[in-house]
């Protein structure tokens, strides 16, 4: 019998909830304070707010989507070596996530290159957006989403002068 793959994480998950110290409640709340921060724009409190639901030993699903979403706080409080830190962290740890880290990097550089007018950054967004579409091209789940990316690569070429 086949079980559905989302059976298996919910059942995984309450395994990992009864076995450890935190509680599903518990989780919801640090993960709601978490939201509450994020809607009143304040994303250095929303990623301070995640380094709690970090601490609590998740199961590796729910940790790589945690500190992707840790890393997206981050950058946009434009703390800009944390974000990059926590994105090649997740690349480190969770292959599996290896594109949705990149594709954050990759939109991290671009947003800190296009406020800061820094070429560096630029050409550094160019060289992730591009392994995105590398990434996109072996995994016909991330076809569509790295294609829609030729825009960001055609306006980062253009401002290079490429």
């Amino acid at each position: 019998m086949i079980v559905p793959a989302l059976v298996v994480v919910a059942l995984g998950t309450l395994f990992y909830f009864s076995s450890q110290k935190v509680t599903v409640t518990e989780h919801a709340k640090l993960l709601k304070e978490a939201d509450n921060y994020a809607a009143k724009g304040e994303y250095l409190k929303e990623a301070e707010a995640l380094a709690e639901v970090l601490k609590n030993n998740l199961p590796a699903e729910m940790e790589s989507v945690d500190m992707l979403r840790q890393a997206s706080a981050y950058g946009n409080a434009k703390h800009y070596d944390k974000a990059e830190s926590s994105y090649k962290r997740v690349i480190g740890e969770y292959p599996d996530s290896e594109f949705a880290a990149t594709r954050g990097l990759a939109i991290m550089y671009m947003k800190k290159g296009e406020a800061e007018k820094n070429m560096d950054d630029l050409a550094k967004a160019l060289q992730y957006f591009e392994r995105v579409k590398e990434l996109g091209s072996q995994d016909e789940r991330y076809t569509n989403l790295a294609t829609s990316d030729d825009v960001n690569i055609r306006r980062i070429k253009q401002m290079l002068g490429k």
